[in-house]
């Protein structure tokens, strides 16, 4: 019997990659089960190659107000949100997103009969100036030098607080690995990044 799985952000980058993963074979929660359904839930339709399998149903809309309509699920990926500068620049979106849509994610699931599975992800783990160098050689211009290296004592801070070693033997069991380079997230996000605008230019 097949498991129904949810990603909220499932357009965007990381939640692409774990859709094309969780469609290429068995999910290892619960063990070796077939994912017979995968809701993708963003503001954006997710990719030609993920939205064309008979097992998705893309759900396109604000978080906070869909949430209602995604049925319940057995495991539940909350990938969505506002991150960064983004949120800081237009606070109320980053509160609607990170807080209101959270909040609405986790109401949906405690009204489940029984709890859904909640997976965390590794990052992969590189250097600023890893990901510099691996900017300039995909983007084949000096992105570096839009970076503004001076050392930023709240994000020094933040950084600092985070714990030395992440446990990833779940994500792990799940298929997912880090990539081999830098390289390869920059190119793939560049191709997100080219969905993304061309979508939003239907709108514009």
């Amino acid at each position: 019997m097949g498991i129904r799985i949810m990603i909220t952000g499932g357009a965007g980058f990381i939640g692409t990659l774990l859709a094309r993963r969780l469609l290429a074979g068995p999910a290892a929660i619960p063990d070796g089960a077939e994912v017979a359904e995968l809701v993708v839930v963003d503001l954006a339709e997710p990719p030609p190659d993920v939205a064309r399998d008979p097992r998705v149903r893309a759900v396109t809309g604000d978080l906070a107000r869909v949430v209602s309509d995604l049925g319940r699920a057995d495991v539940v990926f909350h990938l969505a949100g506002v991150v960064s500068g983004a949120a800081e620049a237009d606070f109320d979106l980053g509160m609607a997103v990170n807080v209101d849509g959270t909040r609405a994610v986790l109401e949906h699931a405690r009204r489940q009969e029984g709890t859904p599975v909640v997976m965390n992800l590794p990052a992969l783990t590189t250097t600023p100036a890893d990901m510099a160098a691996a900017m300039d050689r995909v983007a084949g211009y000096p992105a570096s030098d839009l970076i503004d290296w001076a050392v930023d004592p709240a994000i020094t801070a933040i950084v600092a607080s985070w714990p030395a070693r992440v446990e990833a033997r779940r994500a792990h069991a799940l298929g997912l690995r880090p990539d081999g380079s830098f390289d390869d997230i920059v190119r793939d996000y560049r191709q997100a990044r080219r969905i993304a605008s061309a979508y939003l230019a239907c709108y514009r």
